[in-house]
């Protein structure tokens, strides 16, 4: 999906007072996703999915130990689910020499997985409509694969905002329209599947903190990000 260019979204040298002009004016013009309130859009191809209703049992939440080791979290979290054994954050965290305070990006994650499931064919995707996510997640759970994803999530180390943040989604009922996600923040959640739309394309801006919104808006991240498994043949 080609990335729509934002008139402000310029890095120079500036002065702080021109810096708050185009901060300002990035929130201004710069336009982002719009959130979606129903499934209308999606009612007849999501009928051609089945069964209505996929998921994965016997994943273990790795819980992330502080609000910047989501991604190393989830990574344990999917690792120790198809090897069958316990693999904590903080093994991969020394066998790859991860930080132990600090984000992980797409091809980060991406490599790291590669890495400790070589019997499996991962990629990373992105920009995806609403009915490619949501067919994709449907064939990965209907696989008996975890579906890692980067999306919006409620900060409990911040609230009441949002953060970007990476879990794992273990179930989609399309029957009840509704999503299960293993999130390493430690708890498990049950969603609207029109609530997690809206998360994986980060659209309800307000819910995140202003720096955030600026990276929104900017268009500086991937929507739609899951990371397709497959076992090798």
């Amino acid at each position: 999906m080609k990335k729509k260019k934002c008139l402000f979204a310029i890095i120079l040298p500036i002065s702080p007072l021109l810096l708050i002009i185009i901060v300002f004016g990035t929130l201004i013009t710069c336009k982002h996703i719009e959130p979606v309130g129903d499934l209308r859009h999606l009612s007849g191809d999501i009928d051609t999915l089945e069964p209505g209703v996929v998921f994965i049992e016997g994943l273990e939440i790795y819980t992330q130990p502080d609000d910047l080791t989501c991604g190393i979290a989830t990574l344990s979290t999917v690792v120790s689910y198809l090897k069958e054994e316990e693999i904590f954050p903080e093994d991969l965290a020394s066998k790859y020499n991860i930080p132990e305070k600090g984000g992980m990006n797409y091809d980060q994650f991406l490599n790291y997985l590669s890495l400790e499931l070589p019997e499996y064919e991962i990629k990373y995707s992105s920009g995806l409509n609403d009915f490619e996510l949501i067919k994709d997640v449907h064939h990965q759970l209907a696989d008996g694969m975890p579906v890692p994803v980067f999306f919006g999530s409620p900060n409990p180390y911040n609230k009441p905002f949002y953060d970007f943040h990476a879990s794992v989604v273990t179930g989609i009922n399309l029957e009840e329209g509704q999503v299960d996600i293993a999130n390493v923040y430690g708890y498990k959640e049950r969603i609207s599947i029109v609530d997690f739309l809206n998360r994986m394309s980060y659209s309800e801006i307000d819910k995140y903190p202003f720096i955030q919104r600026i990276v929104i808006k900017m268009e500086l991240l991937d929507t739609n990000s899951i990371f397709l498994i497959k076992k090798k043949s």
